[in-house]
């Protein structure tokens, strides 16, 4: 097996070296009355044939009016979180903000050095309303009906468990 030779990166704000994380696994907002509701997951550290070359530390959110943060500096840090995967399935919630005003939020991950990923891929905009949407999604390729309808991610009812009859005890249950 061969040395793995990594070309480091010498970061323009911080004057820190070496190879930053890859991109966000997910990272998802659901505006509110008020609020953005953000889910996400920090990439997994970088290994290449069995050498880790990037170890993940966490990932710092910011948040921006009028256009997309640039890097982790650009707007509003509203969370710097060093808890992998904490925000996956449980949301991380930002209050106080003004219905109908476009916010971005910049997503970027960090090296244990500290060695930011600043990819416009990253960034998520929502404008929080005073306003229920509800969607689902039926697929018709898939005959199971306890699996055939599903909620859509950016809907209020995205964690919804789908109504269904009871054949067993003739009740429908919501």
């Amino acid at each position: 097996m061969g040395f793995v030779h990594a070309q480091y990166a010498v970061d323009e704000l911080t004057e820190k070296s070496g190879i930053p994380p890859a991109n966000m696994v997910m990272a998802y907002i659901r505006p509110g009355d008020g609020c953005a509701k953000l889910r996400f997951t920090e990439p997994a550290d970088t290994v290449i044939e069995d050498q880790t070359i990037c170890t993940v530390g966490g990932c710092t959110v910011v948040m921006k009016v009028g256009s997309a943060p640039e890097n982790e500096t650009d707007g509003e840090v509203v969370l710097k979180n060093t808890d992998l995967g904490a925000y996956t399935n449980t949301p991380f919630v930002v209050d106080g903000l003004t219905n109908g005003t476009t916010y971005y939020f910049g997503f970027f991950p960090f090296s244990n050095y500290g060695l930011h990923n600043r990819s416009a891929v990253n960034v998520r905009s929502c404008t929080p309303q005073d306003y229920t949407l509800y969607g689902f999604k039926i697929d018709k390729n898939d005959i199971d009906p306890s699996t055939r309808v599903t909620y859509l991610e950016d809907c209020m009812n995205a964690d919804y468990t789908p109504a269904a009859m009871n054949y067993t005890t003739g009740e429908f249950d919501y």
